[in-house]
């Protein structure tokens, strides 16, 4: 399951990369910024369920996830 969320996150980041690199404009960055914020957030998840628990990481998570979210919102209406 935990590899399939990191699979899913892992392709939209990099859609949003290419469109980032094909296009160039503040839509497509307002994407790839926000899908790496999200691959960040599920990232520290992972990290700090399975392998290292981290007192920081409820924190760092919920930074990121918010950000990612708000910067994939964003994008909507540039």
């Amino acid at each position: 399951m935990a590899g399939t969320y990191i699979g899913v996150t892992l392709l939209t980041v990099w859609v949003a990369g290419e469109q980032y690199f094909l296009l160039g404009n503040d839509y497509t960055f307002s994407l790839l910024a926000g899908t790496a914020l999200l691959l960040v957030a599920a990232a520290v998840w992972l990290i700090s369920h399975y392998r290292y628990p981290f007192n920081a990481s409820r924190a760092v998570f919920a930074a990121c996830y918010f950000a990612g979210h708000f910067l994939i919102v964003r994008s909507l209406y540039l």
